[in-house]
């Protein structure tokens, strides 16, 4: 504890929560794979983060899914060499933003258009206090081979946005949510770029966009936070471990009514 005490401080420094209210709805996105590294190819993300509240030096922790999703929602440092999230022994004994916003009230639900049992996700978000889980078993046999991980980001948006409409006045909610097509073999139904890999974030660059702009539309906006973030980075072109700073940069955006002002925290 006295060696840690100066490295995970339980105070705030600043008094400003940057919300407009103590208890919004909440959505936390994923995005698979993107690293700041691909900013040239998302370029309507970067419109958005002069609408919210940007936070330019965020790191990611690991370089694979399972332990980017464990570092974001469980707040635990991954490991070189071994995945918590397959270690049931351990997993369900972390803590969980999910787990502790249900303990004030919130409903949670989370989202994922591939196998969720894969590398063990299914027990962890369970444990860890996900109550209702949506994963490809739950499309359409058309909507599952949409894309050779599952099915494909433009599809699982919307269900999250149907989830957010039906919001029941007077709840507490929160949604989980990863994306999948930012992933090799990088089959999108877009054809931006001739780099295979630049347009599958240009595809989830505009699958994002639209979800953004579809939301600011309706009523549940008003009392929204939404969390932009990536589970990790990837190696592309000359970038690799070699240069672990340009590798780990990953975006962290919060957007929605209830935020207060957009801003920048460097």
């Amino acid at each position: 504890r006295r060696l840690l005490a100066g490295l995970y401080t339980p105070e705030s420094r600043l008094a400003d929560t940057l919300l407009t209210t103590p208890r919004p709805n909440i959505v936390i996105i994923l995005l698979e794979s993107a690293g700041e590294e691909f900013a040239n190819a998302m370029l309507r993300l970067q419109q958005l983060k002069t609408q919210g509240i940007c936070f330019s030096r965020c790191y990611g922790n690991s370089w694979r899914t399972d332990r980017g999703t464990v570092c974001a929602l469980s707040g635990y440092p991954s490991f070189p060499s071994l995945s918590v999230m397959k270690m049931p022994e351990k997993s369900r004994t972390l803590p969980g933003i999910a787990r502790t916003l249900q303990g004030q009230g919130y409903q949670t639900s989370y989202v994922y258009g591939g196998d969720i049992n894969f590398t063990n996700m299914r027990s962890y978000l369970i444990s860890t206090g996900w109550e209702r889980l949506f994963s490809m078993d739950d499309f359409t046999a058309a909507e599952r081979s949409t894309a050779q991980w599952g099915v494909r980001d433009d599809i699982t948006f919307q269900t999250v946005f149907r989830q957010i409409q039906e919001f029941k006045p007077q709840t507490l909610n929160l949604i989980g949510y990863s994306t999948l097509s930012s992933h090799e073999p990088w089959d999108v139904p877009l054809q931006r770029h001739v780099d295979e890999v630049l347009n599958a974030f240009a595809y989830l660059d505009d699958c994002l966009a639209d979800f953004i702009e579809q939301l600011r539309q309706t009523p549940a906006w008003d009392n929204l936070l939404v969390i932009l973030t990536a589970d990790h980075g990837i190696n592309y072109g000359n970038i690799d471990q070699s240069k672990p700073l340009e590798k780990n940069h990953i975006p962290m955006l919060w957007l929605g009514g209830a935020v207060r002002a957009p801003r920048t925290i460097d």
